[in-house]
C-alpha cells in the first residue's frame, strides 16, 4: 500500500507524514486508508463528485477507500439508525441531531447519512448525504470550496492536528446570523463578553467580534449522550459569521474566516 501511495501522490512530505502517522498508531492499515482518502482531495474532480439531489447535497466517492470499521472508529459514536437497502448491496447509516434548547426534542434539527457498498471483504464508504438544512446553510459552491481546501500547499499535518488554509472560500456565501438562527433554533446562551467557552481552543480573529451564540445538540439514539455536540459561532456587528468552533466525539473544529484558516484537532 505504501508503494501505491508513493506512485499516486509522490514521495514528498505528505507521503512521509502518512508513514509517520501509521507507525505511531495501532491499526496501521486503517491509517493508510484514512491517509489515502485525505490525499484524494488533492485531485478532487478525479476522486469525488459533489451535487444536489434536491433538496439534499451528496458527495460521491469515485474510488471508495474507507471501510465501515474505519468510519465507525473515526466518528467514535454509533449511528442513530442503520439498515440495508432492499437490494442488500447497500448499507445506510443515519446520524440525526436535536437542539437541547428546543422543546420538540424528538424532532431532528439536522443530520446526515452515509452509504456503503458491499465489496468482497467489507463495506466501503461511497456516498455521504446531507439533509435539507445542510443545503440551506452550506451552498453547493461553498461546500466544494471547503473540500478542495483539504489538500493545498499550506496544509499542515501533525499527529493530533490538521490545519489548512481557506483562501479560496467566498465569505459572501456564508449564511448570516438570522439565517442560521432560523435553521438551528434557539441558542443555549449568548455572550457579549466575547469570551469563548473554556472547552474550546482560543481563537484570535483578525476582525472584531460583536457577540457569540452557543448551541448544544444531542444525537438521537444516545441515552448517555456520548454524541453531544457543542458549537459556538462568533458574529460581526453586521451579523456576518466570522468564526465557528465545535466539539463532537473526539474532535474539535475551529474555523476562522477572518484569517482564512481552519483546524481539526483530535482530542
Amino acid at each position: 500500500m505504501l508503494s501505491a501511495l508513493m506512485k499516486r501522490y509522490g514521495s514528498g512530505l505528505k507521503t512521509l507524514t502518512v508513514v509517520l502517522l501509521c507507525l505511531s498508531q495501532t491499526g496501521c492499515l486503517k491509517w493508510f486508508r484514512v491517509a489515502e482518502f485525505g490525499l484524494q482531495f488533492c485531485n478532487f474532480d478525479g476522486h469525488f463528485a459533489l451535487q444536489y439531489e434536491q433538496p439534499q447535497p451528496v458527495l460521491w466517492m469515485r474510488d471508495p477507500v474507507l471501510l465501515k470499521s474505519d468510519v465507525d472508529d473515526l466518528l467514535g459514536v454509533t449511528p442513530t439508525q442503520i439498515y440495508q437497502l432492499p437490494d442488500q448491496a447497500l448499507l445506510r447509516a443515519g446520524y440525526y441531531f436535536v437542539n437541547r434548547e428546543d422543546s420538540r426534542t424528538d424532532r431532528p434539527i439536522f443530520g446526515f447519512e452515509l452509504e456503503y457498498l458491499a465489496p468482497e471483504e467489507d463495506w466501503r464508504l461511497y456516498k455521504g448525504i446531507g439533509d435539507e438544512k445542510v443545503s440551506r446553510i452550506l451552498p453547493l459552491a461553498l461546500v466544494e470550496q471547503g473540500f478542495r481546501a483539504l489538500c493545498s500547499r499550506n496544509t499542515d499535518y501533525s499527529l493530533s492536528r490538521i490545519r489548512f488554509g481557506l483562501t479560496n472560500i467566498n465569505r459572501s456565501l456564508l449564511p448570516n446570523q438570522g439565517e442560521i438562527t432560523a435553521l438551528l433554533g434557539p441558542s443555549a446562551y449568548q455572550s457579549e463578553s466575547l469570551e469563548s467557552d473554556r472547552d474550546f481552543t482560543p481563537l484570535q480573529p483578525a476582525e472584531p467580534l460583536n457577540h457569540r451564540l452557543g448551541y448544544e445538540f444531542d444525537k438521537i439514539g444516545d441515552d448517555n449522550n456520548p454524541g453531544r455536540m457543542k458549537m459556538e459561532i462568533g458574529y460581526a456587528k453586521s451579523g456576518e459569521v466570522l468564526i465557528i468552533q465545535a466539539r463532537y466525539s473526539q474532535y474539535e473544529f475551529a474555523v476562522d474566516f477572518t484569517r482564512q484558516r481552519a483546524t481539526v484537532y483530535r482530542l
